[in-house]
């Protein structure tokens, strides 16, 4: 049995709540019988059985998601991204999963334009790859050919002339030397400036860390005394992470913080289990809400509950009373009565 994916947010798309029950049917009807690519061959006969009554080609029209490619065949638009989450130029062959994706692709023909597949891209990045080697092999050609003119040169000089000019051979491979030492010199130095603004980064990111660490533990000794004390958490690894988590996702709200130790303090415990500093950045949100309760909070509550249906019932009682006239009264009333003085 295959199982899918479906947008809960449909039901919130104009488009879809103007379509008629019927085309709303027929769309989830396609969409539960369509191949892993989001195809699906019309068969009228088999929605006419579906539907008991006919289902013609003008049903199909006004459903946004379905989009005709053949005479009998239809692709839900989207339905790749949705289920795959990656469109149809994001499949990768080596994806057992999308493999049986392309194959149906490649099966109706849609792996051309408009759809381009990876396979496509692929040789065209090949073929990049093989131009920019023609490209580059042209340009070693050229700059050796250059060369090898530049060196006939100075030999038919040296020729003609007969009289090699030791010095400015010397001189050319100087210039050279040095031309390259600048080079090598230049690119030691930019890997040493860019090791050291990363080291920079780090040490300033590590620092303003250990800050707002510090400053946690602080206002957790400060404002949790009835919590559990700190014993190893500021060398824990574990409590570094916790305290790096909660950062990103309270984005550094430092008040948010303190509020949360005053109820986690207030509360004392979660059930039978006393509240460490761990324990009050793992249970933060059911904190925060009031989710947890304490068990003597919980019972007075309940105490000072019936206390108060209790005083209700009485309250009526007593309205019955001062209003009843009639003779004989009730024995209820009479003991009510005397328990307040009233006769």
């Amino acid at each position: 049995m295959v199982k899918r994916l479906t947008d809960t947010e449909i039901w919130n798309k104009d488009w879809y709540l103007d379509l008629s029950i019927k085309k709303k049917l027929l769309l989830k009807y396609i969409f539960d019988n369509c191949d892993c690519a989001g195809v699906y061959e019309i068969s009228y006969r088999n929605l006419r059985n579906c539907f008991n009554e006919e289902v013609t080609k003008e049903d199909f029209e006004n459903i946004k998601m379905i989009k005709f490619f053949d005479e009998n065949k239809i692709i839900i638009e989207d339905f790749i991204k949705l289920q795959y989450g990656v469109d149809i130029n994001g499949l990768k062959p080596r994806n057992s999963v999308h493999k049986g994706v392309l194959r149906c692709l490649e099966k109706h023909k849609l792996l051309l334009n408009p759809f381009e597949t990876v396979k496509n891209k692929d040789k065209n990045k090949n073929k990049n790859k093989d131009k920019n080697k023609d490209i580059d092999k042209d340009k070693n050609q050229q700059n050796d050919f250059d060369i090898k003119n530049h060196n006939d040169c100075i030999n038919n000089d040296m020729e003609i002339n007969n009289k090699p000019d030791i010095k400015v051979i010397n001189d050319i491979k100087n210039n050279i030397n040095d031309m390259n030492n600048s080079v090598k010199n230049d690119n030691d130095y930019a890997q040493d400036n860019n090791f050291d603004i990363k080291n920079h980064n780090n040490s300033a990111v590590k620092s303003k860390f250990n800050d707002l660490k510090s400053e946690m533990l602080k206002e957790y000794t400060k404002l949790c005394p009835h919590l559990i004390k700190l014993t190893g958490e500021a060398k824990s690894k574990r409590t570094d992470e916790k305290i790096r988590l909660y950062l990103n996702e309270t984005n550094f709200d430092m008040d948010s913080y303190k509020e949360l130790c005053r109820k986690a303090d207030r509360l004392r415990r979660i059930g039978t289990i006393g509240i460490d500093f761990e324990t009050m950045l793992n249970c933060r949100i059911g904190i925060m809400n009031g989710k947890y309760k304490d068990p003597k909070q919980t019972e007075q509550e309940k105490i000072n509950e019936r206390a108060k249906r209790e005083l209700e019932e009485t309250k009526k009682l007593l309205a019955e009373y001062k209003n009843y006239k009639g003779v004989p009264m009730p024995e209820s009333f009479k003991e009510l009565g005397r328990k307040w003085g009233l006769r």
